[in-house]
C-alpha cells in the first residue's frame, strides 16, 4: 500500500511543480507568451477557422489568464485541494496541450511551443513528449482518486497564489520581466552575438551532367545546377543573427555597435500620449547637451515618422520580431555602449532611466 501512496505522491509533485513552474515563468514575461499565443492564432486562423483572428487583440489577457490558471492548478494539486475537480481541470488542459503540440510538431509551422517561455525553449516534439508524460501521470492520479475533502487552509493557499499571480502579471506588463532570458539582456555584447561561433559550413547538392553530387564547396563550375543547400553546423549560428537595423535603405547595424547609443524603441502604431512625449523630449535634450550619446528612434515601420519629427530624432527601422525580442515593452529605452547592452527600461520607469543616465555620465 505504501508503494502506491509513494507513487501517487511523486506523480502529484511532478505534475504540480511542472504546472506551477510553467505558470510562473509565463507570468515573468506575459507579453512574450502573448506573442506566442498570437502566433498560434494566426496559424489556426489560416488553416482552421478565420474568426480566431478576433482574439488577437486580447492575447495579453489570455496570456495572464492561462499562466495564472496553470499556477493555481499546480498549487491546488500540491495541497490536495478538491482533488477530483483539480485533476479533471488538469486532465482537460493537458489533453488540449498534447493535441496542440502534436499538431504543431507535425505541421512544422512553429519552432517553439512556449510551454516554459524563453527560460527553457522546447521543440514541438519535446513539448509533445512532456505533455504526453504529464497526461499519463494525470490519468493514473485520476484513476486512484478517492474524493478527498479540502481543508480550510487550502483555500488560503489558492487565494494567495491567485493574488500573487495576478500581481506578478500586472507588474511585469507595466515594467519589464524580473528575469530576462532573451539574447538582448543587460550585459550582452551584441558585437559578439552577431558573429557565428565558428565559420558556418554548408553542404551543396548539385546536378552536373545528369549526376547529383554533394559538395562543401560552392559550385561555380559551368554546367552545375544548384538544387539545395544544407547547413552542417546549425549550433554555430549567431545568437543574434537577425539583429539588423536600417535608416531608409542604409544598414546602420554596425554604427549602433560603436559609441554610446540610446535607442527609443516604439513597437506599434498606437499614438504616444503627449505627456510621455514631453518626458522623452526633456530626456533627449539633457542627453544632447552632453554631446556624448546619440539618441535615435527605432520603430517597426515608417509609422514612427511623426514621433521622430516631434522628438527631432533620426528614424531607424527594424523587424517587429527583433524589437519584441530586444525589449518587452510597447515603448521603452535601450542603452548601448560599444555594442554592449548597458540597461533597458519600460517608459513607465523613466525616472530610473534618468538616474541611470546620470550615473553613466550620459546626461547633465
Amino acid at each position: 500500500m505504501w508503494i502506491s501512496e509513494y507513487i501517487d505522491l511523486l506523480a502529484s509533485l511532478i505534475v504540480g511543480i511542472t504546472f506551477l513552474f510553467s505558470g510562473v515563468v509565463k507570468l515573468n514575461d506575459p507579453r512574450g507568451f502573448a506573442y506566442k499565443i498570437e502566433e498560434y492564432l494566426h496559424l489556426f486562423a489560416s488553416r482552421l477557422a478565420t474568426h480566431l483572428r478576433l482574439l488577437i487583440p486580447y492575447t495579453v489577457i489570455l496570456s495572464v489568464s492561462i499562466a495564472t490558471l496553470e499556477a493555481v492548478l499546480g498549487v491546488a494539486l500540491l495541497v490536495h485541494w478538491q482533488r477530483f475537480w483539480t485533476l479533471s481541470a488538469l486532465l482537460s488542459l493537458t489533453f488540449f496541450f498534447t493535441c496542440l503540440t502534436l499538431y504543431t510538431a507535425t505541421s512544422k509551422r512553429v519552432a517553439s511551443c512556449g510551454c516554459f517561455g524563453d527560460a527553457l525553449a522546447l521543440t514541438p516534439w519535446q513539448s509533445f513528449a512532456k505533455s504526453s508524460v504529464l497526461l499519463v501521470l494525470l490519468i493514473g492520479l485520476y484513476w486512484q482518486e478517492k474524493g478527498e475533502r479540502a481543508s480550510p487552509n487550502d483555500y488560503y493557499w489558492l487565494a494567495f497564489t491567485l493574488l500573487c499571480s495576478l500581481g506578478m502579471g500586472r507588474r511585469t506588463l507595466r515594467h519589464l520581466p524580473w528575469q530576462d532570458f532573451l539574447p538582448y539582456k543587460i550585459g550582452s555584447d551584441l558585437s559578439q552575438l552577431v558573429r557565428p561561433h565558428l565559420p558556418l559550413r554548408y553542404m551543396y547538392t548539385v546536378k552536373k551532367e545528369g549526376q547529383t553530387i554533394e559538395t562543401e564547396h560552392y559550385p561555380q563550375a559551368p554546367g552545375c545546377k544548384l538544387i539545395s543547400t544544407r547547413l552542417l553546423n546549425p549550433e554555430d549560428v549567431p545568437t543574434a543573427m537577425h539583429f539588423s537595423i536600417w535608416q531608409g535603405v542604409k544598414d546602420r547595424t554596425q554604427d549602433l555597435l560603436t559609441g554610446c547609443k540610446l535607442l527609443i524603441i516604439a513597437q506599434n502604431s498606437t499614438p504616444i500620449a503627449p505627456r510621455s512625449l514631453q518626458k522623452l523630449h526633456i530626456l533627449i535634450r539633457q542627453i544632447q547637451n552632453q554631446k556624448r550619446v546619440q539618441p535615435v528612434l527605432v520603430a517597426s515601420s515608417n509609422h514612427g515618422q511623426e514621433v521622430a519629427a516631434t522628438l527631432t530624432l533620426p528614424l531607424y527601422t527594424a523587424n517587429p520580431l527583433l524589437l519584441r525580442t530586444m525589449l518587452r515593452a510597447p515603448l521603452g529605452l535601450f542603452f548601448l555602449q560599444e555594442g554592449t547592452v548597458v540597461n533597458k527600461f519600460h517608459l513607465n520607469d523613466l525616472r530610473q532611466a534618468q538616474n541611470t543616465l546620470k550615473q553613466l555620465g550620459w546626461s547633465c
